[in-house]
């Protein structure tokens, strides 16, 4: 039922039901007015950029089917779907029906090494593993592929969790 149908219907309630009599003209239009207040909220869902690749590759190509199918699914993708048993895979088709945008991103420097030109960066594999890296500055972080999202932090363990990100900020000259 769409907001026109409620409408009707409750016009038809109100006059079959001889009702006007306790509610009056004014209490309906309220009604209705509360009818056209309601939102269908379907907000794009919000994934790791990869993730959201996959679900744009198999919607274009027409390839629905692989959408959930691990055998087709790049491994950072397969990681991220059936990390949870079905919650994951719930937001994988949402976003196919309402579209999606980038999850924030994230560097994780760690402590200065001393060393001037060098510093140690939290990242995490494309196997889901975490290490620690070499960059010059988190600009280099970027450029080398080193940035994560809210997500990976939330489930990293406690060592990884102990850095404060730092939020990625990409440029024309970081494609």
């Amino acid at each position: 039922m769409n907001k026109e149908e409620a409408k009707e219907a409750l016009q038809d309630w109100f006059d079959k039901e001889k009702i006007p009599a306790v509610v009056d003209q004014k209490t309906i239009a309220k009604a209705k007015d509360i009818i056209d207040a309601i939102e269908l909220e379907h907000k794009p869902e919000v994934l790791p950029q990869s993730v959201g690749e996959w679900v744009d590759r198999c919607f274009l190509s027409m390839a629905l089917p692989q959408l959930l199918d691990a055998n087709y699914m790049p491994s950072t993708v397969k990681s991220w779907v059936y990390e949870t048993r079905f919650l994951n895979q719930l937001t994988l088709m949402r976003a196919c029906l309402y579209g999606w945008t980038p999850e924030k991103q994230f560097v994780l420097p760690m402590e200065e090494t001393g060393d001037d030109l060098t510093n140690l960066y939290a990242v995490k594999d494309t196997q889901g593993d975490w290490d620690v890296r070499p960059a010059n500055d988190d600009k280099g972080a970027v450029l080398n592929h080193y940035t994560v999202g809210q997500s990976d932090i939330d489930s990293a363990p406690a060592w990884v969790k102990a850095i404060k990100p730092v939020e990625a900020h990409y440029d024309k000259t970081n494609s």
